[in-house]
């Protein structure tokens, strides 16, 4: 994927929405539960100051007597930055791989960007800079940004230099710690990981790590990972994003790591909503079955879906396949949900809450008259991100004639949906198959494994990354 597509892509919506924004609200008070009106008219909404949620079922209704298999699809839709707003300071923690396969190309432009970053921070910002092979070193200690500590810092970062192994948990911890007492007037807090390789020192799967990130994400602070190259663990450094409501990169060329820098300084300057979380309340009967575009975590009866930041002018969409009753009365409720996030301008909590409900259907004909086209695309985005998902694994086991058929499957499938649903949501329900043909093409037109290893590894990441890219991340 080229720079300039990489650049916008926190600032891209998952689907073209149709939605107003709803006027402001007194949203620091818990809204009472809304019932869906009877017959389905829309999905519930939950107005608020910078974010608007609205929920609901793919379709309005689910059929009598079916599994109830369906999806929940939740809408978060931010306001536009205000114009004379004054941006919250910010509080970051750059940690980068200095291991040995970092040497040339890569330090150097880790180096440059790293400086070049430090350089657009506003006065009153506050930065701290570690690196990590075997150990963990503390370049520089959190230090308030400012005309005269500038130079220090970026000289302290020209100093840096390649060696050992790949100590991943230890260099995000450091940077997770230098920012959990940083003070409250810079509520905007980030961690930047960047590395090139596998971790290999200290905890390393997925889950570890991934641990690691939820636990900064308790604490206000969200993980943007980059991966640099073609040797590390997407796996892994999706999971540090995803577990924090971060963003991930990936990042073929080195060169490419200063205009990443550049966007995640952008987007911390655009935050509106910090630390956005839902928390879903099935009711008795509704299964949740997962979610996609979300943390999602179990505690008790109830489910947390970590977000993360959000920016002005932005949308989000959670998709929760669940399982619903499909008997009894003729409205039934799928849960109570509560929006919950941090309004990045004042640090003021904001909370809202709405009951969300659904119909029973006599029919399949009344089930697709009651498709609901946002959600519809919103729901066609998440099998398009699990085809891609499923095709990266493919393409690694060295099964690209199979990965290239997923693809085209879910291509036809997705074109199929786009002639039923039609409107403004069809026509990009189209470009979203048409993007999937493409895809399937380039994967059956790989070189093998053996033949070109290397662009066949980039493949791979690239479906990995476009997975995440559609889900958010």
């Amino acid at each position: 994927m080229s720079t300039t597509s990489r650049q916008l892509k926190s600032f891209r919506s998952l689907v073209a929405l149709a939605l107003l924004l709803a006027p402001a609200a007194c949203a620091a008070q818990t809204h009472g539960p809304v019932i869906a009106a009877p017959g389905g008219n829309g999905p519930v909404t939950v107005p608020g100051q910078e974010i608007r949620l609205s929920a609901g079922l793919e379709s309005t209704y689910v059929l009598q007597g079916s599994p109830g298999e369906a999806f929940l699809v939740v809408d978060l839709n931010a306001i536009a930055v205000p114009v004379q707003r004054v941006r919250p300071a910010m509080a970051v923690a750059l940690v980068i791989d200095r291991s040995g396969s970092m040497s040339g190309d890569k330090i150097a432009n880790a180096r440059t960007a790293a400086s070049s970053f430090i350089q657009s921070m506003a006065d009153g910002d506050v930065v701290s800079v570690y690196v990590y092979d075997d150990v963990v070193e503390q370049i520089a200690p959190a230090t308030l940004v400012n005309g005269a500590s500038r130079g220090m810092l970026i000289s302290m970062i020209q100093g840096i230099g390649p060696r050992g192994s790949t100590n991943l948990f230890g260099g995000l911890m450091a940077g997770i710690e230098s920012l959990s007492t940083a003070a409250a007037e810079r509520p905007i807090r980030r961690v930047i990981l960047i590395s090139d390789g596998l971790a290999n020192v200290g905890p390393s799967t997925p889950g570890e790590l991934g641990n690691a990130a939820a636990g900064g994400a308790a604490r206000g602070i969200s993980v943007t990972s980059i991966g640099v190259g073609l040797d590390y663990d997407e796996n892994t450094m999706a999971a540090v994003a995803v577990r924090s409501g971060g963003r991930f990169y990936h990042m073929q060329e080195p060169a490419q790591l200063a205009a990443i820098l550049e966007t995640e300084l952008n987007n911390m300057s655009a935050t509106v909503a910090q630390g956005v979380v839902i928390e879903l309340v099935p009711a008795p009967g509704v299964q949740i079955l997962g979610a996609s575009g979300a943390d999602l975590v179990q505690v008790g009866n109830a489910y947390r879906l970590s977000v993360g930041d959000m920016l002005g002018d932005q949308a989000r969409q959670v998709v929760i396949p669940v399982r619903v009753p499909t008997s009894g009365p003729a409205e039934q409720a799928i849960g109570d949900i509560t929006l919950r996030y941090r309004a990045a301008a004042s640090d003021e909590e904001r909370t809202g809450g709405a009951r969300v409900a659904y119909q029973i259907a006599q029919d399949q004909a009344q089930v697709d008259q009651g498709v609901r086209p946002q959600f519809a695309l919103a729901v066609e985005t998440y099998r398009a991100a699990h085809a891609r998902r499923e095709a990266a694994a493919l393409v690694a086991r060295g099964e690209a004639g199979r990965a290239a058929d997923v693809l085209e499957e879910q291509a036809v499938a997705t074109r199929a949906r786009a002639n039923r649903v039609g409107g403004a949501a069809g026509r990009v329900m189209a470009q979203n198959a048409e993007a999937l043909d493409d895809r399937s093409r380039d994967v059956r037109a790989a070189p093998s494994p053996a033949a070109a290893p290397s662009a066949v590894r980039a493949m791979q990441l690239d479906l990995a990354d476009e997975a995440l890219e559609a889900e958010g991340y």
